[in-house]
């Protein structure tokens, strides 16, 4: 935005501030209004098309992740959809751009094997705002890890009026926070206005990720009119479906035949996808099992169209499903991703033919709308359906005419498990045999029966099978085999036709010169010789109901002109069309108010044979035009066959001149040999004299080493005794050292009893003393007692005697002892 940047976080205020200024240039700054959010979310009428924007971003080679769980949470009760990747991850400013609209640069990781779906920059922000309010991202590498946040909820509570992107990021390995004024905001932001309340739940589900990888997680999902979730999570506890997905076409209801699996059902969206999956999705804890769909078609056959806008052929397969499916129709892929599934196109739209029949293509040169759920409806996409709808309807007369000669469609899949994906590396291997795995079973290359691909380091094989091309030539031999049919039905129409009629429409001067031009190669054939004349173009010729049933000998009889006219330019583009009127029209002319004179049944029989002269013509002119190109070809691969003799003949030449300079080389060998005989008695008496010598100089040498030996053991010996004295001298100190802290330890213990004795003196003492003192407290108790009780008999009689020799009152017997207590006390009485 103009010419300053802004780090990932919360706007500040200066930041704010910043946007509602104008730059140096001037000029006002856009701003992007926090309600564009669900406007921009609008765009997926359907919720799986929104699941698969977030696939994508998993899938494309930027994160390139191998695996990506998809799965429902409750987190303190508010149910979370989470997709969890084992990608690459992202650092701050990736997951800035992506939480950001119109940022992309998927491009700069793509390979020509891997190409990238996301293209505009958007599919994150409209995929998880149409399943939820709310989404909040980790993400983790190896040097960094980053939770952001991106929620309407926290745009409406802070009345934001643009939209603010928290996002926190901690360094690896230490797990600090990045010194930017942001992050504090951005974590009170996220802790205030999100599901998670404290740092460490944060670091948690950031420590969850193993090594590197994303998860996302939605929340304050959509709901339904009743208050019940739009996604349904209850049908399956294996998959997420979308029970209402009829209710959002554009025809606001659809027939039942006409609800695919794959649009209610994410599971099966998910197995069909990809073209060739590399991806490996699991849903709610169960791994998909993803369909390599050309290759799960049975009776499969593939035809070519080569637009003039690119320089290769885009390859069409036709063929049934290996399993009895009701889902049926074109899949049209773009850049190995499902746009159009199963959509119903020519004679599929308006009757039984074509029932059943798949076609699958991947169409690049297409243009995709910014959902890439569609294609622009512009003159490539046109004549790409009108090419595929013609293709089809052969496709499906060749098969329904030739059941005998074909192979029966099975119930079996085998076609499917004839390719298993690797749970490791995730790469398709073709089994030599099918193989069905269970799944819950996992399986890997080197459990492959071929030794040339049972290990993951090894590349994909070549799609293209030996029975593909098998199956292609008897396609090829089941067209022709028709036209004959077609041709031998004719023939005897044509010569029950009386000699005159024959005579009066055949031998015109206006046919004849047309009825003389025969097929190239059909000189010998009578059959098809004598079918090869033109008809006469009478557009006012008309027939009866038992001619017309007649010319509809065969489903295919009607259709073998413009599907070979079709595979003459299945090369190139078809030319505009111009407004003409049907081969009907032409053949038989329209209903006219005139009189016309009604032709008898055998002109009506001639006209029907010079329509498939017509057409046998154009067969036979395209089979010229490929017996030339097969001439041109053979005149290459002759040429080339010349070239490889001319090699051929010049390394022969060259073996030649190689032979002469071995020879050369093996007398110049032999003379050098009787030149060394000749010095052979020199060298052996100069031989001699060298082992003498060496002797003598290896015993010297010996001698030498067992004195440097002995020297060094001795040195040995030295350094051993100079260690040993110093272990010794070391193990002395320790010794006294010992010794002095044991004799401390004696005194300190010698202390130690000293004071013990004294205290068991003491206590000894002490003892004796309470003994003393426990039994002078008895003597003086008993004696206490028998004070007591004497003095309670003294009482007695004494109030006993006041009692008898006193006449006045002298109260009671308490009144006597407070006045006998007053005495001992010496008080005087009250």
């Amino acid at each position: 935005m103009g010419n300053t940047t802004r780090k990932p976080g919360v706007c500040s205020d200066s930041a704010l501030s910043g946007i509602m200024s104008i730059n140096t240039a001037g000029i006002p700054m856009g701003k992007l209004s926090p309600a564009y959010l669900n406007s921009n979310s609008t765009s997926h009428t359907l919720a799986l098309s929104a699941f698969a924007e977030l696939i994508d971003n998993a899938y494309d080679p930027d994160v390139n992740a191998k695996k990506l769980h998809i799965d429902k949470r409750q987190i303190d009760g508010v149910t979370c959809l989470t997709f969890v990747d084992d990608g690459n991850g992202m650092d701050p400013e990736t997951l800035h751009n992506m939480m950001s609209f119109g940022f992309s640069d998927k491009d700069k990781f793509e390979t020509p094997r891997h190409k990238a779906v996301g293209r505009y920059g958007n599919g994150f922000k409209s995929g998880s705002m149409r399943l939820g309010k709310d989404a909040i991202v980790f993400t983790r590498r190896l040097d960094t890890m980053s939770v952001g946040l991106l929620s309407q909820t926290f745009l409406k509570n802070t009345n934001a009026e643009v939209i603010l992107v928290p996002i926190i990021t901690w360094n690896l390995p230490e797990k600090t926070k990045h010194p930017d004024p942001s992050m504090a905001a951005s974590l009170a932001a996220i802790l205030q206005h999100s599901i998670f309340k404290n740092e460490d739940d944060l670091l948690k589900e950031l420590a969850a990720i193993e090594k590197t990888g994303t998860t996302i997680m939605i929340y304050n999902l959509k709901s339904r009119s009743d208050g019940l979730l739009e996604l349904d999570f209850e049908s399956d506890p294996f998959d997420i479906r979308d029970p209402e997905t009829h209710l959002k076409e554009e025809a606001a209801t659809v027939a039942l035949h006409q609800k695919s699996r794959h649009m209610v059902s994410l599971k099966e969206y998910c197995k069909i996808l990809y073209l060739k999956p590399k991806l490996r999705i699991w849903i709610r804890g169960k791994n998909v099992k993803t369909l390599l769909i050309r290759k799960y078609l049975t009776r499969s056959h593939e035809e070519k169209y080569k637009p003039t806008t690119i320089p290769r052929a885009i390859k069409i397969t036709f063929g049934f499903a290996a399993k009895r499916l009701d889902d049926y129709g074109l899949m049209l892929y773009h850049t190995n991703r499902l746009i159009t599934a199963y959509q119903k196109i020519g004679c599929q739209t308006k009757s039984d033919i074509g029932q059943g029949v798949i076609a699958v293509a991947e169409a690049n040169h297409l243009r995709l709308k910014h959902t890439k759920q569609e294609f622009e409806e512009d003159a490539a996409y046109s004549t790409l359906l009108q090419n595929i709808s013609k293709k089809l309807k052969e496709y499906w007369n060749i098969k329904t005419e030739t059941t005998d000669d074909m192979v029966e469609e099975q119930d079996s899949d085998d076609a499917f498990f004839n390719w298993i994906q690797c749970d490791n590396c995730n790469k398709w291997r073709k089994m030599i045999r099918a193989v069905q795995v269970k799944d819950s079973e996992k399986w890997y290359c080197r459990l492959n029966e071929d030794p040339q691909h049972n290990r993951c380091e090894i590349g994909e094989e070549d799609e293209t099978e030996e029975n593909d091309k098998e199956e292609s030539r008897k396609y090829k031999e089941s067209k022709n085999k028709l036209r004959l049919k077609l041709a031998t039905l004719i023939e005897p129409i044509r010569q029950s036709v009386g000699n005159q009629a024959h005579e009066e429409n055949i031998h015109s001067p206006t046919n004849k010169l047309e009825s003389d031009r025969q097929m190239p190669g059909t000189e010998n054939q009578p059959h098809l010789r004598n079918i090869t004349r033109k008809r006469n173009a009478n557009k006012n010729v008309r027939v009866s109901p038992q001619v017309k049933d007649m010319m509809d000998l065969s489903p295919v009889a009607t259709s073998f002109a413009s599907s070979d006219q079709e595979a003459s330019t299945s090369e190139i583009d078809p030319p505009p069309k111009r407004q003409r009127t049907s081969s009907k029209s032409k053949l038989f002319g329209e209903p006219q108010k005139k009189n016309i004179m009604p032709l008898d049944a055998g002109t009506q029989t001639i006209e029907v044979i010079r329509m498939c002269n017509r057409e046998c013509m154009t067969n036979g002119e395209e089979l010229y035009r490929r017996i030339e190109n097969e001439k041109k070809r053979a005149v290459f691969a002759e040429r080339k066959l010349e070239t490889y003799v001319t090699q051929n003949a010049s390394a022969d030449a060259n073996l030649k001149e190689a032979k002469k300079q071995m020879e050369e080389a093996t007398k110049m060998m032999e003379d050098y040999r009787k030149m060394n005989a000749s010095k052979t008695k020199v060298d052996e008496e100069l031989h001699r004299k060298m082992q003498n010598e060496v002797r003598r100089a290896d015993d010297a040498e010996r001698k030498l080493k067992e004195v440097a030996l002995n020297a060094r053991k001795l040195d040995l010996a030295d350094r051993k005794a100079k260690d040993a004295d110093k272990k010794m001298e070391e193990a002395d100190k320790m010794m006294l050292e010992v010794n002095r802290k044991m004799r401390e330890a004696d005194g300190k213990l010698e202390e130690a009893n000293k004071k013990e004795q004294e205290s068991l003196k003491n206590v000894e003492h002490k003892e004796r003393k309470k003994v003393l003192a426990i039994n002078k407290f008895q003597e003086e108790l008993a004696r206490a007692n028998r004070l007591e009780r004497r003095l309670g008999e003294f009482r007695r009689n004494v109030y006993t005697f006041m009692q008898r020799n006193t006449n006045g009152d002298i109260g009671t017997e308490d009144d006597v002892e407070h006045l006998l207590t007053a005495i001992i006390h010496d008080d005087q009485p009250h």
